[in-house]
């Protein structure tokens, strides 16, 4: 985008070709940016799930007892 802003300065492009592009870019910039939020968010989601089976896992004995307890 500095570069287009340049070439706008310095009147290597038009001020239509300037927002057409502009407008284009900066779109572009805000799916790239949401598209990066949205696997951080999934990143974090994956960690939880992650240290929910591993605590699931250390309680496995016990949920399995008390569940056979309750149907004798």
């Amino acid at each position: 985008m500095d570069k287009l802003y340049d070439d706008k300065l310095d009147e290597k492009i038009t001020q239509e070709f300037y927002n057409r592009k502009f407008k284009q870019y900066s779109k572009e910039k805000d799916e790239l940016t949401e598209t990066i939020k949205r696997h951080s968010t999934a990143s974090t989601g994956y960690l939880n799930l992650g240290i929910n089976l591993y605590e699931l896992s250390q309680r496995a004995k016990e949920i399995y007892l008390t569940a056979k307890r309750r149907r004798c």
